[in-house]
C-alpha cells in the first residue's frame, strides 16, 4: 500500500488522557505507510497544551480557530466551517475523529467535505456521570444522527460497544474494540527507585504510600476516596494519600481534606509527569471514578506490578480482574473504598500476588504492539475498500 494521508481532529491538546493516548498512536504509525496530520483547537489552560513541546515536535499541526470542548454555538459553527475547509483543501484519505465534541463536529465536517472513510474514538462515553440525564439524552441523539455517516467506531472495551448500542448509537458491525496498548517495560524504565521519590516527597519512613492519579474533576470521585480516609487511617495510621493531578476541583478538596481533618496523611502534588516513579513507590493504585472508559492509569499501574482498588464503572472489569489483579468496588461508596484499601494493606502477600498478576496481564492483554497493529490493520482496511472504489491509487 502506498502512503495515504490519515487527518486526526480532536479538541485539544491537553496532557494526558485522550490526547495522549491519541499522540502515542500517530508516533507509533509514523514512517508505517501513513501521512498523518493534526487538527486541534487550543487547550483552555495554556500551561497544559502540548503544542510547541516535545509532545508534538515533527508532526504537522494545524489549529482550528473556535474548536472548544465547551458547547459554544458561534464558536462551533467556526469551528465546522475551519474543519470543512481545511478538509477540503486538505483531502486526506482518511479522516480520524477522537472524544466527543471533536468527533461530532470531525464527522459533519467530513461529511460536507465529500465522502472519505471516517473513523470516530469516543475515548471512553460521555453518557455518565459528565452531563444532566436531559444533556446525556441530547448528545446520544446527536451522536446516533452522527453514526449515519460513520464508517467504524473505536472503543476501549465491548461493555462500552453495549452502552452505546443500548443508548440507540449505530449498528453492531460499525464497532471496534481496540484497547488501549503501553509499552510496560520501557514505561517501567522511566521510574526513579522507590527511595529516591520517598526522600524527594519527604515521606516519612514509617508511611504506606497510596496513590489517586487523575483530573480533579468531580467524575473522578476523588471526594469519596477523602471520605474513606478517616476509615483507613482508623485501621492503618501510616496510610498517606497521594492525590497527583490538578483541575478545578483543587480548592474543594483541599478545603474538604481539612475539614474532614486528615492532615498530612493527604499530600496534593498537582500535576505531574513522573508518574512511573511515584507508582513505583506506592504500595496501591485507587481509581474512584463515577464513570471511566478505560482506565489507562490502571494498566500503568499493574505494568508496574501494582496491585489496584478501581470502581467497577465503565470498562474498568474488563480492565482489572477482581480478586486477581485487583479489587472492584461499587462507585461512590467511601464505606467499600476503606474496606478494599485495609484489605490489601493488612496482607502484603496477597496484594503482591495481585500486583505479578497484573504486569502480566498488561503484557498480555494491553500491549501497544497490540494496540498499534489494531488501528493499522483497521485502517488497512478501510482505505483498501476506498481503492478498491479506484478512489484513491496505492
Amino acid at each position: 500500500m502506498g502512503s495515504a494521508e490519515v487527518l486526526h481532529i480532536i479538541t485539544r491538546l491537553e496532557r494526558g488522557g485522550a490526547p495522549g493516548t491519541m499522540l502515542d498512536l500517530i508516533r507509533g504509525l509514523e514512517g508505517d505507510g501513513f501521512v498523518q496530520v493534526l487538527a486541534t483547537g487550543l487547550a483552555d489552560d495554556a500551561a497544559q497544551d502540548l503544542l510547541g513541546t516535545p509532545a508534538t515536535a515533527g508532526l504537522r499541526v494545524l489549529t482550528v480557530p473556535g474548536l472548544t470542548r465547551d458547547v459554544r454555538p458561534l464558536a462551533d459553527l467556526r469551528a465546522l466551517v475551519g474543519l470543512t475547509w481545511l478538509l477540503r483543501r486538505e483531502e486526506p484519505d482518511l479522516v480520524h475523529v477522537h472524544t466527543s465534541k471533536a468527533g461530532l463536529l470531525g464527522r459533519l465536517a467530513a461529511r460536507f467535505a465529500g465522502r472519505r472513510p471516517v473513523v470516530y474514538s469516543p475515548h471512553g462515553s460521555i453518557l455518565t456521570g459528565y452531563f444532566s440525564p436531559g444533556a446525556a439524552r441530547l448528545f446520544a441523539r446527536l451522536d446516533a444522527w452522527a453514526a449515519r455517516f460513520t464508517d467504524r467506531v473505536i472503543c476501549c472495551t465491548a461493555r462500552e460497544v453495549a452502552g452505546y448500542l443500548a443508548a440507540g448509537i449505530g449498528r453492531p458491525e460499525q464497532y471496534t474494540v481496540i484497547p488501549n496498548g503501553l509499552d510496560g517495560e520501557a514505561y517501567a524504565r522511566r521510574a526513579t527507585p522507590p527511595a529516591q521519590t520517598r526522600a524527594a516527597l519527604g515521606l516519612p519512613p514509617e508511611s504506606r504510600p497510596i496513590l489517586c492519579a487523575g483530573r480533579l474533576v468531580p467524575v473522578k470521585g476523588q471526594t469519596f476516596l477523602l471520605r474513606a480516609w478517616p476509615a483507613v487511617l482508623e485501621g492503618e495510621p501510616g496510610a498517606l494519600l497521594l492525590l497527583a493531578g490538578d483541575g478545578p476541583d483543587e480548592g474543594p478538596l483541599t478545603a474538604q481534606a481539612a475539614a474532614l481533618g486528615l492532615g498530612g496523611s493527604v499530600r496534593f502534588l498537582g500535576f505531574r509527569q513522573d508518574v512511573p516513579s511515584l507508582l513505583a513507590c506506592a504500595e496501591i493504585l485507587v481509581l474512584p471514578s463515577l464513570n471511566e472508559g478505560f482506565g489507562m492509569v490502571l494498566v500503568e499501574a499493574m505494568a508496574m506490578g501494582k496491585p489496584v482498588v478501581a470502581t467497577a464503572v465503565g470498562g474498568v472489569p474488563e480492565v482489572v480482574l477482581d480478586g486477581r489483579t485487583g479489587l472492584l468496588i461499587p462507585p461512590a461508596d467511601p464505606r467499600a473504598l476503606a474496606a478494599a484499601i485495609l484489605r490489601l494493606l493488612e496482607d502484603p502477600r496477597a496484594a503482591r500476588r495481585m500486583g505479578e498478576a497484573g504486569r502480566g496481564r498488561a503484557r498480555e492483554s494491553f500491549s501497544r504492539k497490540a494496540f498499534l497493529q489494531a488501528h493499522r490493520d483497521l485502517y488497512g482496511e478501510l482505505l483498501g475498500l476506498r481503492r478498491d472504489q479506484g478512489v484513491i491509487h496505492a
